[in-house]
């Protein structure tokens, strides 16, 4: 990985995000990034006239002094990171949050945010576009979201649920990188739901066809009933005491999420099992270009073999 990247608001969450950064870098050896972001709306005053009024000025003043206290929180986060021999740096930024966490990686796959999200409860479930559902739509890199420490972190079982069609190939081979790295067992899982029912013999010949197919070791196969697919998932997670749940999202936002939804988001608001999501078409880009430029190498090296005969 190119880069850790972990947004920091200085709550119990992010510093729960930090702690999984740290374990994560101890083993990728990947660079660490604090980011913290000013998002303020303008503060009003009465004018002369009675009307309320945005004084501009007074805003940017606001924005300023937040910044330069984040500043100096971030610079101690920093050199408590390095004296555990983590490369790391620190970043403040104005703006919309979730615009500018996703948008720090530009190019597909590169890197990785790890996002602290207190989620939500069944009774405050309406309240739905929080900072955590909007990043996710719109990275290009993963996103693993963690919420409440629950003893030690650690990646050793790794839930992941799909449809298991072709399309979700390429980040079966991302958690398959992942598996390998930190020695983790995947537990391939498909939900049955009163909608959407397959026979047990069916859904683990899928199953073990799709693991054939994109190279898995390391697996178990898994068929669960319940009455959502996000239900199912969160709770046959639970059932195994998973360390992290793997998921593809095809990122759609606008009316086709509207509509559409994303099973993803369901079970990053309801899971207290770190989530780990994966923008399909962002991976897909990777796979292709990963694929174009290999070759491109496998050319020139039968170019400079031809050469040398």
């Amino acid at each position: 990985m190119d880069q850790l990247l972990v947004p920091v608001d200085f709550s119990d969450y992010s510093r729960h995000a930090l702690e999984v950064a740290v374990y994560i870098a101890s083993k990728t050896k990947s660079p660490v990034k604090l980011l913290h972001v000013v998002e303020a709306a303008y503060t009003p005053t009465v004018g002369v006239t009675g009307d309320i009024v945005f004084d501009d000025d007074l805003y940017q003043e606001y924005v300023k002094r937040m910044m330069e206290k984040a500043e100096k929180i971030l610079k101690a986060y920093v050199e408590t990171l390095k004296s555990k021999g983590v490369i790391a740096s620190w970043e403040v930024l104005a703006g919309r949050a979730y615009s500018v966490i996703a948008d720090q990686f530009k190019q597909e796959g590169r890197g990785l945010i790890i996002l602290g999200n207190k989620g939500v409860t069944d009774d405050d479930s309406f309240w739905i576009g929080s900072t955590a559902d909007k990043v996710i739509r719109r990275a290009k890199v993963p996103v693993l979201t963690v919420k409440g420490k629950k003893g030690k972190f650690q990646i050793k079982n790794i839930v992941f649920a799909s449809d298991f069609s072709e399309e979700a190939s390429p980040v079966a081979k991302r958690v398959h990188q992942l598996a390998l790295l930190f020695d983790a067992k995947i537990h391939l899982l498909m939900v049955n739901t009163p909608d959407h029912y397959l026979p047990e013999r069916r859904s683990e010949k899928i199953l073990k066809q799709f693991a054939e197919a994109n190279q898995l070791t390391q697996y178990s196969v898994n068929t669960h009933y319940d009455e959502t697919e996000e239900e199912g998932i969160v709770h046959f997670a639970n059932q195994i005491r998973a360390d992290i749940i793997a998921m593809g999202t095809h990122g759609r936002r606008g009316l086709a999420h509207l509509i559409k939804g994303s099973i993803a988001e369901d079970v990053v608001l309801h899971s207290s099992i770190p989530v780990l999501t994966f923008n399909i078409k962002s991976e897909n880009k990777l796979l292709k270009s990963s694929g174009e430029s290999a070759k491109r190498e496998s050319g020139t090296l039968k170019k400079k073999e031809s050469r040398k005969n």
